[in-house]
């Protein structure tokens, strides 16, 4: 075979490979999206239809085959006076963080992970988690953390490390 042969057929193999990788590439996303819109309907019926000031044990079952999905503690107030008087209670530290170390970890050895753009809702689930001494926010995540050494804390880009200074 002449090298330009050679060429071609490396050039097909490699766009029937693309072609191959984009499509599932679509068919997964596609696939995360119709369950990001089932969690988020069922989620979103499941605040609807429910009192949160009621004391009995509410199960929330959205999806029965996802057995990793932690649901957050939805028994807390978010009034402004409560939120202010909680984040007084924390030390923040920007760009910072543990580097996988001292995460909350649930009962399938995976870490606590609280979704959740706004930081004041990562306030009040470390508060309301007794095990919780603080969290590791990155983007639109926190990572819930557990009793620390604050001498093991490293630079980070990007992450803001919020501690209990009144758990140490």
């Amino acid at each position: 075979m002449s090298s330009s042969k050679i060429i071609i057929l490396i050039l097909s193999l490699y766009g029937v490979a693309s072609t191959i990788t984009y499509i599932t590439y679509i068919v997964k996303y596609s696939n995360l999206k119709n369950k990001y819109n089932l969690i988020k309907s069922d989620s979103n019926n499941y605040l609807r239809n429910n009192d949160y000031n009621n004391n009995s044990n509410n199960n929330l079952n959205l999806i029965n085959n996802c057995s990793n999905i932690t649901i957050p503690n939805l028994n807390y107030s978010t009034s402004n006076i409560n939120i202010s008087n909680i984040i007084s209670k924390y030390d923040i530290y920007y760009d910072a963080d543990f580097y996988n170390k001292f995460d909350l970890i649930d009962e399938y050895n995976d870490k606590i992970i609280y979704y959740s753009k706004d930081l004041n809702s990562c306030y009040n689930e470390c508060e309301n988690n007794d095990k919780c001494y603080g969290f590791s926010k990155y983007h639109n995540y926190c990572y819930l953390k557990g009793k620390f050494d604050l001498s093991q804390k490293n630079n980070a880009s990007k992450i803001t490390l919020v501690l209990n200074s009144f758990k140490e």
